[in-house]
């Protein structure tokens, strides 16, 4: 998806999700400007071999199936169990990333995540007695604001009609969650040694991976940014879609939060021109223009951070730049089968469909 060329934003889906799972209205502004992977994970949708039993294996099969495209550099974007694989990949591979986003997520050994199991059920059993879909439950809150985000959540995942993948078997997503409570239960990873440009968003009443995990993270990753929506659940990037994007871009003079501008693609030790914007603080707005060293751009937002106000959302483009990330028709999500990958048993083989088709197994 997208344009080709430059280092790619590979997409880290969340438990029981095959491709048709992203939401058009995240993942096709981010393809307008840059070179998007989604895939599915071993043993779900089109991809053949079982569900690996650890989020560890998962990334090892992320890493395997990433390297086989020939990438030596990418950015993340994740979401809930996404974030957990992302996060094992990053601590094993780190010169693989160079940005990372993480949102309705939480870090190993994280307080409460082990509970995923029975929340979900619960869930799922809610749904099938009101005959709704359980993201419904899952992702949203059970308030007017939230049932209408959620219905219209589960709406749009439908729009793209042509080659679809085959749902999750009960058997994978049994594995899935057995892999999320070891995951909550085993010894956390040293994150400090992440120092890799990091967004964490969630929203404020996430049920599966309970919101303080969010801050959990925060604290955890060195100049990480943290995005915690108003009113939402898990799914709070998807109820807040109008605004996420976009706040990976720019902000209006008036709004009182942090923006922070890149050139797509920069090199890792300079960028051309970096723009900082903070309301509270206009006379404190800065444009560097000549060529900046990651440290300089560091004590540039520092100081802005120190600046705004302490109960404002803080927010730091982590993928993108100037020149992309607006609200666009879902022209790239309704042209994702046009390449579909899937990660197979040996990673290094790997199915592509073209024009609609499906991989010969």
């Amino acid at each position: 998806m997208g344009p080709r060329g430059g280092i790619p934003v590979v997409f880290f889906v969340h438990l029981a999700a095959t491709l048709d799972n992203w939401d058009p209205r995240i993942i096709d502004p981010v393809a307008k400007g840059r070179h998007v992977i989604a895939f599915d994970n071993r043993g779900v949708g089109a991809s053949t071999g079982q569900v690996p039993d650890s989020v560890e294996a998962m990334a090892d099969d992320a890493y395997t199936f990433i390297k086989a495209l020939g990438y030596d550099k990418i950015d993340v974007f994740s979401f809930s169990l996404g974030g957990m694989v992302a996060q094992a990949l990053v601590v094993k591979h780190p010169e693989l990333i160079r940005k990372l986003v993480l949102t309705g997520t939480g870090p190993k050994g994280g307080k409460d995540i082990d509970k995923v199991v029975g929340t979900t059920y619960w869930d799922i059993l809610r749904a099938t007695l009101t005959r709704s879909d359980p993201k419904e439950f899952l992702f949203f809150n059970r308030n007017a604001v939230g049932k209408a985000a959620g219905r219209a959540f589960v709406n749009r995942l439908k729009e793209r009609t042509v080659d679809r993948d085959a749902k999750i078997k009960t058997k994978a997503f049994q594995t899935q969650l057995k892999a999320i409570q070891k995951w909550g239960r085993s010894t956390p990873d040293d994150l400090a040694k992440i120092t890799h440009p990091t967004l964490i968003a969630n929203g404020d009443n996430d049920r599966m991976v309970p919101s303080v995990l969010s801050d959990d993270l925060h604290r955890r990753i060195k100049d990480s940014e943290l995005i915690i929506y108003p009113d939402s659940g898990h799914g709070g990037i998807f109820q807040y879609y109008e605004e996420f994007p976009r706040s990976r871009s720019s902000f209006s003079p008036d709004d009182h939060r942090l923006a922070v501008e890149i050139p797509v693609d920069p090199e890792i030790d300079g960028v051309a021109e970096v723009t900082f914007r903070s309301a509270l603080a206009p006379s404190q707005r800065l444009k560097q223009t000549k060529p900046a060293h990651a440290d300089e751009i560091n004590a540039l937002r520092r100081i802005l951070l120190h600046a705004g106000p302490p109960k404002s959302a803080r927010k730091y483009d982590a993928l993108a730049g100037t020149q992309q990330l607006r609200e666009t028709p879902n022209v790239a999500h309704d042209n994702l089968h046009g390449q579909r990958l899937h990660a197979h048993d040996d990673a290094a083989t790997l199915a592509c469909a073209r024009n609609g088709r499906r991989p010969a197994h």
